[in-house]
């Protein structure tokens, strides 16, 4: 038997405040259609069930096309049953409305499903609970499992190796150990994890489906599971239409756009980004007061080169105090009476390099 884990696609949400409308507009629709990509590859590889353990939706207010898609993407396919488990994003009207008949759903209290026989004569179950304060702090000790079986529990929530009380959809994971569980299917963690609940079994957050931002850069997709035996093999696919990059360029003793210009394209050919990705660039390192770092001219030059590309400007500018002494013009003398004030180099370095750009007529870009 092949399953697929996955969780937090939240579609429909809003995206890095970072991308123009128009770049807004194509994720959006992106997203949504990975969803029907995912059953594309279950057809593909034979798979039978699919996993969506929490935060399908981003919010209550889904759009008439993304409810179209998702639910009749599921009717079309009717011969891979979907289990999903509502996350802390998830309205519930909206997920029960009109729910395809191949599509299962769980509640405040554990519900099972029998998923079908390993091949090896084991059954494979399913178990699930929505968490809240209400029944945080007692699921684990409600949850009967069979030895024998093979058995999958799928919850949304923050998992921590230390009791938490009963705070909302918090999963003290080793409660869970002893519990005959070979497979913890979680959602709301939006990075791949994995690790052990006891010797029998691992816990695994399959991350979200696409970075929507930064703060979700490198390889997103889901988890194929396969039964063998009296085990489960688990099997991270990176999966998403385009990764998002955060990278930080140290460009410490260049000075003219050209050579910095050549740095960011060599670094991030070595980083692996291609034309697809979704870029943050930060340039570091001390430079010269004089050096030339227009990232207007920057994000220009390498626009055309990725989906979208933002390059800032935190390097900090080397000061030699000692080099102003005798200069009578008049950014030596701004020189020496910043030298004299009484604060962080770092702060003389950004009042420097405001002086030093406007007396050269030029636009402070931060």
């Amino acid at each position: 038997m092949k399953l697929i884990h996955m969780a937090d696609l939240h579609l429909d949400s809003k995206l890095d405040a970072n991308l123009p409308k128009d770049k807004v507009g194509i994720r959006k629709n992106e997203l949504l259609h990975n969803f029907e990509r995912v059953f594309e590859y279950a057809v593909e590889e034979k798979v039978n069930v699919v996993l969506i353990a929490g935060d399908l939706f981003d919010t209550g207010r889904i759009t008439r096309t993304t409810r179209d898609v998702v639910y009749e993407t599921v009717r079309k396919h009717p011969e891979i049953q979907v289990y999903y488990l509502r996350g802390n994003h998830d309205s519930y009207q909206a997920a029960v409305e009109d729910l395809p008949e191949n599509m299962h759903l769980f509640a405040e209290t554990w519900a099972s499903y029998e998923l079908g026989d390993n091949g090896s004569g084991k059954k494979v179950m399913l178990y699930g609970i929505e968490l809240d304060r209400n029944n945080t702090g007692v699921a684990s000790a409600a949850l009967h499992t069979q030895e024998n079986d093979i058995n999958i529990v799928m919850l949304h929530g923050q998992q921590t190796e230390y009791s938490a009380g009963d705070q909302a959809e918090t999963i003290h994971v080793k409660k869970f150990a002893s519990k005959n569980i070979d497979y913890m299917a979680l959602g709301h963690v939006h990075k791949y994890q994995r690790d052990e609940i006891d010797s029998r079994g691992i816990w695994c957050y399959p991350g979200c489906l696409e970075g929507r931002g930064f703060d979700e850069p490198g390889e997103h997709g889901f988890v194929v599971l396969e039964t063998e035996g009296n085990k489960i093999k688990d099997t991270f696919v990176p999966f998403a239409k385009r990764k998002i990059f955060d990278c930080k360029i140290d460009i410490s003793g260049l000075k003219d756009a050209i050579e910095i210009s050549d740095k960011i394209s060599k670094a991030l050919k070595g980083e692996g980004c291609n034309g697809d990705d979704i870029l943050k660039v930060t340039l570091t390192g001390e430079v010269d007061p004089e050096s030339d770092i227009n990232t207007s001219y920057l994000n220009e030059r390498f626009k055309n080169e990725y989906f979208f590309i933002k390059i800032k400007d935190d390097t900090r500018s080397r000061i030699d105090f000692s080099g102003y002494d005798g200069d009578l013009s008049l950014k030596g003398e701004a020189v020496r009476g910043i030298a004299d004030l009484d604060m962080s180099d770092e702060r003389k370095s950004d009042i420097l390099r405001i002086i030093t750009r406007a007396l050269n007529g030029e636009k402070l870009e931060r």
